[in-house]
């Protein structure tokens, strides 16, 4: 007998599931560290936006630029110009 698979129970093992959350976390992470309000963000354009920004993170050629910037202290890190989303994230700082 074989189990059955539910959208619960296998997708996360999937690595393209793995690859997409990964992704996920490091745009909230970016959003945190640039201190963006990330309501503020999602609200924009009803949601629009923010899905947006999650498909340039996924799509996105500089994923290991992206972990050491997040890696390095607050302090240590230079303005990320090699994410895509910067300048929207930039203009959507807390003020």
């Amino acid at each position: 007998m074989t189990a059955k698979h539910t959208a619960m129970n296998w997708p996360a093992n999937w690595p393209i599931t793995r690859h997409i959350e990964c992704r996920a976390q490091q745009l909230d992470q970016m959003v945190e560290r640039l201190d963006v309000d990330p309501l503020r963000l999602a609200r924009l354009q009803q949601g629009d936006t923010y899905a947006h920004a999650r498909r340039v993170c996924i799509e996105c050629h500089h994923a290991v630029d992206c972990v050491a910037w997040l890696a390095r202290l607050p302090d240590e890190a230079e303005r990320p110009g090699f994410c895509p989303n910067f300048p929207l994230l930039d203009a959507l700082k807390a003020k």
